[in-house]
């Protein structure tokens, strides 16, 4: 049986594929572009197990994810525009192939929480929605669905349009129909003016206070020796010459105002929360009645300039002085009837931000004779074609697999250029001193997956309830002077910036890694709450472990740090974030702690 959905304002027959065409609107003198495309589906594949079937497409590469509901595949396409273009029409015409199923399709099992408490016992089982599998109905809701918002593509700003086709299942009837052909049109028009000049003459700037502006100064010079221009505007003068309704917000719209008048690429943040703010969002996450995220610090808000019509991105669209306010809650409900967005915001990054968490002037000595280092020495060194792997059993027992471990691998199979040294607990290799020793060594990247806390990370031998740990006194043992690598914390917490003990304000272990003089890291990303690591069995699904994996993927030869990261926050944002799930938490609390513009192994 073959179905088809046909939008109702025109039908075309297409010959072609990403084809481009101009037409004129009747009774205005403005020209009305078309776009189209088309997609042909290839056949589904389907898998027993376990009473479920799966269903898997090649052109997919996410899932819907509603815990206890059908794990369907999506089916994406982005389009980019010009920023300032106006979208005014879009069709998708989608013909189907239906198949009977002999069983019903697995459901969406719960995330699995990072941090130590280690929440498996409450996610051991699949839950089924068993109201939900005796409807007669179709689901989802909708064919498809359509996500705009602002954003960088190639270091130019545009509008992105993401369409994400989903199949039809039946639960009651256990039917399915599979998109065989997709045909989208896209009618736009052209901003008048372009939203940005050409001018080009700066691509970073430092935002610090005014008293590190001597220790700032070598790196300044280096910038642009290397061909990174590079000014320093002071934390002081912002919030003389801009206004807004708090410090952060006076921030950002300098942000905004420097990449409309240089074109900025870069944005480093020089200084701790205290010196440079943070901004803390309305991000709530309650897992069985814990409260485990009560709300995220993130620098994500300055990155996210724009919204999808070219306009200052507010965080705060109902205007009660709560940022992004996300209420998330997971227990054994479907996803979509726990979640309550309040703020609608755009979500994706317009330019590449990163911070150095420094309290004082040495600090910034120090990273920045850090940071130059790495970039004049680090070119062909052999040390750098390495990488670290760190993991172990991060929910053992749950998934039937290792999840740090399988995590690690697929980052050793994706950086296949790089000597991978495993430090995993099924090779009785994941010790404090084997790690202290390894990164004493050299390498160019540090990989761990497992659990994590402000003060140090810990996972599990296969199958084992007890846990090994690496605790922040530990980093005192590192001795690879000048050897830094960019280390990649896929745990909760490692980047709490807000950290205190007794009343005192103590490095994260993020932080701890760079600020450490003369050996530990360069840069490093990690979590400044707790998050989830994807779902039992496949942590690649959603969550921290997928942010991950994009991070790698996006990894090529000369690439600046902060490329590399903009682009796994894409990556994410356009498979994960923009349908029937809602995830802000992870691309809001994954901070990258480094340069930026970093060039990574560093120049010749």
């Amino acid at each position: 049986m073959k179905n088809k959905i046909i939008s109702a304002i025109m039908i075309l027959s297409l010959l072609f594929t990403g084809f481009s065409v101009f037409a004129y609107y009747e009774n205005t003198n403005k020209d009305i572009r078309l776009i189209y495309d088309k997609i042909i589906v290839s056949k589904p594949f389907f898998v027993e197990n376990d009473n479920y079937i799966s269903i898997n497409i090649e052109e997919s590469e996410s899932y819907i994810l509603q815990t206890g509901r059908p794990l369907l595949p999506i089916i994406k396409k982005v389009f980019y525009f010009p920023l300032g273009s106006k979208i005014i029409d879009v069709n998708v015409v989608i013909d189907y192939d239906s198949y009977n199923l002999p069983t019903i399709i697995t459901p969406c099992p719960l995330p699995k929480i990072l941090d130590e408490k280690n929440y498996q016992c409450l996610s051991e089982e699949i839950i089924v929605d068993e109201t939900f599998y005796n409807l007669d109905v179709f689901y989802p809701e909708q064919p498809y669905y359509i996500y705009k918002s602002g954003g960088l593509n190639n270091n130019e700003h545009v509008l992105f349009c993401n369409i994400q086709v989903v199949p039809q299942y039946n639960p009651l009837k256990n039917i399915i129909l599979i998109p065989t052909c997709i045909d989208i049109s896209i009618e736009y028009l052209l901003p008048e003016e372009p939203l940005l000049t050409s001018n080009n003459e700066y691509e970073m700037v430092i935002i610090a206070p005014e008293e590190f502006s001597k220790e700032l100064q070598p790196l300044i010079n280096h910038k642009n020796n290397v061909g990174v221009s590079t000014f320093l505007k002071s934390i002081e003068e912002i919030y003389i010459e801009y206004q807004g309704v708090d410090k952060p917000e006076q921030i950002k719209f300098f942000i905004k105002d420097a990449i409309e008048q240089y074109q900025i690429k870069y944005v480093f943040l020089v200084g701790d929360i205290y010196h440079v703010p943070i901004r803390t969002t309305g991000v709530i996450w309650n897992y069985f009645g814990d409260l485990v995220v009560p709300n995220v610090i993130t620098d994500f808000y300055y990155s996210d300039i724009y919204d999808e019509n070219g306009s200052f991105s507010i965080w705060d669209t109902n205007k009660d002085g709560v940022y992004s306010e996300v209420r998330m809650i997971m227990d054994n409900h479907p996803y979509n009837e726990t979640l309550e967005i309040i703020d609608k915001i755009d979500g994706n990054p317009d330019v590449m931000i990163g911070r150095l968490a420094c309290s004082n002037n040495r600090d910034v000595k120090n990273v920045v004779k850090k940071i130059i280092t790495y970039e004049t020495t680090t070119y062909d060194s052999n040390w750098f074609n390495k990488i670290i792997l760190i993991g172990g059993d991060t929910f053992p027992n749950i998934g039937g697999i290792n999840e740090g471990e399988y995590v690690t691998d697929y980052i050793s199979n994706i950086m296949s250029d790089f000597e991978p040294i495993k430090l995993w607990t099924s090779l009785n290799t994941f010790k404090p001193r084997n790690i202290n020793l390894e990164i004493s060594k050299g390498a160019g990247f540090v990989s761990y997956s497992g659990h994590g806390f402000e003060y140090g990370f810990a996972t599990s031998k296969p199958d084992s309830t007890s846990s090994i740990f690496y605790y922040l006194p530990y980093v005192f043992g590192i001795q690879n002077r000048q050897r830094y690598p960019i280390m990649y914390f896929d745990a909760c917490l490692t980047a709490s910036l807000d950290y205190t003990y007794n009343n005192l304000d103590v490095p994260c272990l993020a932080w701890a890694m760079i600020k450490k003089i003369n050996s530990g890291a360069v840069a490093s990303i990690g979590s400044t709450r707790v998050g989830f690591g994807g779902f039992a069995g496949d942590p690649f699904m959603a969550g921290s472990s997928c942010l991950h994996r994009y991070f790698f993927e996006a990894y090529e030869s000369r690439i600046h740090l902060g490329e590399m990261f903009i682009k796994s926050q894409q990556s994410f944002i356009e498979n994960i974030m923009s349908i029937v799930i809602y995830d802000p938490l992870t691309v809001q609390e994954f901070t990258l702690l480094g340069d930026p513009s970093l060039k990574i192994g560093g120049y010749q």
